[in-house]
């Protein structure tokens, strides 16, 4: 997906990333300030943790259940990958709906100054251990972007002695 990159070449391209971003849009010093910092979303059953590439992990308790991965990613026509964003910054409030109170968490990424990806979490009080994850990307850049297809919320699960069970639902055209 990304090939080895060197510390100068990770520098560069945050630096440039940094610097696309304040010019473009005049992001205030402290979104970036928080770019670098992860992100741990937790309703005391199910924790979701992000770095500041917005990989991310599931545990439940103290037991982990992922390594840190791309959970999410955009398959660009030329075959690019997208799946590390710069966690840019990140919002959380009580919220109270059809289905009860909880807590919603919103983050907000870049990458490379050219896709915006915006990721909402909500932990719903009434449902502890569930986590409703809505996914969106913004071409934020100059030039259209074909979109050949994309994943969400993937993530594979680390060996248990005692095995483990999944459910992954899915749809198919047939």
């Amino acid at each position: 997906m990304h090939s080895a990159m060197t510390r100068r070449g990770a520098m560069k391209r945050l630096m440039g990333g940094a610097a696309a971003l304040t010019a473009a849009s005049a992001v205030p010093a402290r979104l970036l300030a928080d770019a670098g910092r992860g992100a741990r979303l937790s309703d005391g059953t199910l924790t979701i943790e992000f770095d500041s590439a917005m990989r991310s992990r599931l545990s439940r308790g103290a037991l982990l259940l992922t390594a840190m991965e791309p959970a999410d990613a955009i398959r660009l026509d030329d075959n690019h990958i997208v799946d590390h964003f710069l966690l840019l910054d990140q919002q959380d409030a009580r919220i109270a709906g059809e289905h009860g109170a909880g807590r919603r968490h919103i983050l907000r990424g870049s990458a490379d100054g050219r896709i915006e990806k915006r990721q909402t979490i909500t932990f719903l009080d009434r449902y502890p251990g569930l986590a409703l994850i809505e996914t969106r990307y913004r071409n934020t850049g100059d030039a259209p972007l074909a979109i050949a297809g994309w994943h969400a919320a993937t993530h594979d699960l680390l060996n248990h002695p005692d095995g483990a069970w999944s459910f992954a639902g899915a749809s198919y055209p047939d």
